[in-house]
């Protein structure tokens, strides 16, 4: 695509702490993108490192720096950048993802096709810390989820994607009031689904825009008790807010979905004490059919995840994720040398 001289404004806001050397590829995958009318407002929560300085070097006159003296969060980092944006869409990105250099111009086009539209998210490439692709997770194929359909999809469960996927029409985000700034976990989640319950519709590119990497430096999905804590706030909004709204079937499988979450949660940092309590919460519940056979393979998940803990299930586990690796990256290999690779890829080796 040739780069778009559109007039459409877009304002892109990146919250970042102590992570320099990733928020270098992050800002220069904004700032290379296809669609160049755009602000860029970089918020630092509080940085110790050369976030900074490095801040302070870039000479483009469409970025703009704020500081903030001690961290207070991506809730409020996120909508203090929005305070200064003046684009008609806002985009947000965390520091550690990199855009690829189409995606504001395919999800600007997708705007004009589609008026009604609040949101356009995309799918994305999942990468480890070298930017080898280990997965591309789909959302839809150039898909247009009215009202009815993106309500029930969201209830279930996040199908836009995080922070950095979707470009958000203005208005749609001021008519909710941006991000809660209490919440500690699932943002984005709560946004959206706001922005749905608003009246808005969802549309989603098919191509993967994005490159969420995973890597041994923090993310708030990754804390435990956040994690926690957020999918219990977010629960909570739906059976007060919109619980009113839908049948007793629905709500059912919004409650089955929720608890579903918990114990994936509990697994994920091997509480299994927990975990089985809340396979059986669902069970004695009647959320699932059979429940004694439920019960049954709840204890074999237990089962099979320490054995994957295990020397041996490490190993094959390694074994089996590089293969497919391999394979991926050469599926990838010519659209990541098209749409990312002049962004530096491997934060490693970025000085």
């Amino acid at each position: 695509m040739n780069k778009s001289s559109s007039k459409a404004l877009i304002s892109v806001i990146i919250p970042t702490r102590n992570r320099v050397n990733m928020l270098k590829q992050a800002v220069n995958s904004v700032l290379n993108q296809t669609h160049q009318n755009l602000e860029l407002f970089i918020v630092d929560e509080a940085s110790t490192d050369h976030t900074p300085e490095y801040m302070k070097s870039i000479n483009d006159p469409r970025v703009h720096c704020i500081f903030h003296q001690e961290p207070k969060g991506g809730n409020v980092a996120r909508n203090n950048g929005f305070k200064h944006a003046k684009g008609n869409y806002i985009a947000f990105l965390d520091d550690d993802d990199v855009w690829a250099k189409t995606k504001l111009e395919k999800q600007y086009l997708a705007f004009e096709k589609h008026p009604e539209v609040g949101l356009v998210s995309c799918n994305n490439l999942v990468v480890d810390a070298d930017d080898n692709v280990q997965r591309l997770s789909k959302r839809g194929n150039n898909k247009l989820f009215d009202h009815d359909e993106a309500l029930k999809k969201i209830l279930i469960g996040n199908f836009i994607g995080g922070a950095s996927f979707p470009l958000i029409r203005r208005k749609c985000f001021e008519d909710v009031d941006g991000f809660q700034d209490h919440l500690k976990s699932a943002q984005e989640t709560n946004l959206y689904l706001r922005m749905i319950h608003a009246g808005y519709s969802v549309y989603i590119c098919k191509d993967p825009l994005l490159l969420y990497r995973e890597h041994s430096l923090h993310r708030i999905t990754d804390s435990y008790e956040p994690k926690l804590k957020g999918l219990e706030q977010l629960y909570e909004y739906k059976k007060e807010n919109l619980f009113p709204f839908i049948n007793d079937e629905e709500a059912s499988q919004v409650t089955h979905e929720h608890l579903r979450k918990l114990s994936i949660v509990y697994m994920q940092h091997r509480n299994y004490r927990k975990f089985i309590y809340v396979k059986n919460k669902i069970a004695d519940e009647d959320l699932v059919k059979n429940a004694t056979f439920y019960k049954l393979k709840t204890h074999i998940l237990v089962a099979r995840n320490r054995l994957s803990h295990s020397f041996p299930g490490r190993l094959l586990k390694s074994i089996v994720q590089s293969l497919k690796t391999r394979k991926l990256n050469k599926e990838w290999e010519h659209y990541m040398q098209s749409e990312f690779t002049h962004y530096e890829l491997s934060y490693k080796k970025v000085s």
